[in-house]
């Protein structure tokens, strides 16, 4: 189950909300001693996800991520092993599921052996995918040929997080400040939550974008 049936009555991480703001400041380069044009892109997505973990949500912050929908990466839908089930994506998977039908055709028969004994890892390590569900609406995804299929699978980009300050994000725990108000206005912002195994896959995902290793820093 992608979802739970029985919400808790605080935010958790993973949580799908409305009514928050995302933000994206843009310079051309560092601001030094000189001022230097800058803008600042305020929007009010219509959904978000909080990816702060649990017990580290309150003290009036939080972060977000917009959840937009998977045809912005429209190519995902090339690949059979997602199109099958786009939540695959959220888990470690041999390395040739990630490809599309028609790049494996390419590829010559050492380079499908090369990429078949690499190790199953996860493949598209910013994204994080959610199933489909009521109160997700659904919409057209163009298939390359022509073709159009409904979907209702919608995506994270851990790249996408911003920072956001509410005076109602409070942690349970402060029973002075935790108003059943308080409760009341958070729990309306929620849309949906996620079951216990999915959230936890959620972490390990994104532990695992943040953990990477880069070739330079790697010791034999």
């Amino acid at each position: 189950m992608f979802y739970t049936d029985s919400p808790s009555n605080f935010l958790r991480m993973g949580d799908i909300v409305e009514g928050y703001v995302s933000a994206v400041p843009e310079i051309k380069e560092p601001i030094k001693n000189s001022f230097i044009d800058y803008k600042v892109t305020v929007e009010l997505p219509k959904l978000l996800v909080i990816i702060t973990p649990c017990c580290s949500i309150g003290d009036k912050k939080v972060s977000v991520v917009p959840l937009e929908e998977v045809r912005k990466r429209k190519s995902l839908f090339e690949v059979p092993y997602l199109r099958a089930d786009m939540t695959n994506i959220n888990r470690i998977m041999e390395p040739e599921k990630s490809l599309s039908s028609e790049n494996w055709k390419k590829l010559k028969p050492d380079e499908k052996i090369a990429i078949q004994n690499r190790p199953i890892e996860y493949a598209f390590e910013p994204l994080f995918v959610y199933a489909e569900h009521d109160k997700l609406p659904k919409y057209t995804v163009r298939l390359r040929g022509g073709d159009k299929i409904k979907s209702g699978y919608y995506m994270i980009d851990f790249r996408k997080a911003s920072r956001m300050k509410c005076d109602c994000i409070i942690s349970p725990e402060n029973e002075n400040a935790f108003t059943d108000e308080i409760q009341e206005k958070l729990l309306d912002s929620r849309k949906l939550e996620l079951s216990i195994d999915t959230r936890e896959e959620l972490r390990k995902k994104i532990a695992y974008y943040y953990r990477r290793v880069p070739k330079e820093d790697k010791v034999d």
